[in-house]
């Protein structure tokens, strides 16, 4: 993905280029795209054969708080089939990012970050480290961004990132769709609360998504032990109920 911003008047006009890297078809593609909370949509109604570039044009409403640099998020939806299955489409979703750097000249980053890889059933969590680029402490602001069928716990937390070593976090995750293995990537956008200047920074990760083994199965054993020790107990207290007295 790459692509290009223009000023006109109190808006922003985002042209971002789209190109397939896979081998199969990416039917219908659909985009949201989100910057300082305002949102936009774009499709490619045609899709994208494998190679092949499309591009998607956002028109966002603009009301900069600070100059400096921003994160505009994707979102990407679209389907797709292996070259010769005869399997139906699947739908899949991803994310993407561009930074943006608005009313100023691009600054520096002001820390750095880093992603661990997670693995997540039906909960999980991803290891986070963030360290100063410019040996001066920062206060951030976390937010990690996930695709369909995932769903990011905190919305967003503040971190004191000292000026040597690294401020450590994870971030936890759910899923909110249908079970699914496989790999999902998440982004984790990190945003400098001091200053003049917006600054941010950008991480992608990726998390296994596993198959979680039903619970119930694994306590048949227990269970039954649990239901034996507990009719040999009402035996022998009947037992002694109906032993005679001396």
């Amino acid at each position: 993905m790459s692509g290009a911003v223009r000023h006109t008047g109190d808006a922003l006009e985002v042209h971002v280029d789209l190109t397939n890297r896979g081998d199969a078809f990416a039917g219908s593609v659909t985009a949201e795209a989100d910057l300082l909370g305002e949102r936009g949509r774009s499709t490619l109604p045609e899709g994208l054969a494998p190679g092949g570039t499309g591009r998607l044009t956002f028109h966002l409403p603009l009301d900069l708080p600070r100059p400096g640099v921003y994160a505009l998020t994707l979102l990407l939806d679209y389907s797709t089939v292996d070259p010769g299955a005869a399997a139906s489409p699947e739908t899949l979703s991803q994310r993407a990012y561009l930074l943006v750097s608005l009313g100023a000249a691009t600054p520096p980053p002001a820390v750095r970050v880093s992603v661990a890889p997670g693995t997540l059933g039906t909960y999980g969590t991803v290891p986070i480290e963030i360290e100063s680029a410019d040996g001066q402490a920062h206060r951030v602001r976390v937010r990690v961004e996930t695709a369909r069928g995932l769903r990011a716990l905190d919305g967003g937390r503040e971190v004191d990132v000292p000026t040597e070593g690294a401020a450590r976090l994870e971030a936890g995750l759910v899923r909110s769709g249908p079970p699914r293995s496989g790999r999902q990537g998440i982004l984790v956008i990190v945003e400098a609360q001091d200053g003049d200047v917006h600054r941010t920074a950008v991480a992608t990760g990726s998390v296994e998504l596993v198959r979680e083994e039903p619970w119930l199965p694994r306590l048949r054993v227990p269970l039954a032990a649990a239901a034996a020790l507990l009719v040999a107990a009402t035996l022998a207290a009947e037992l002694l109920r109906r032993r005679p007295r001396a």
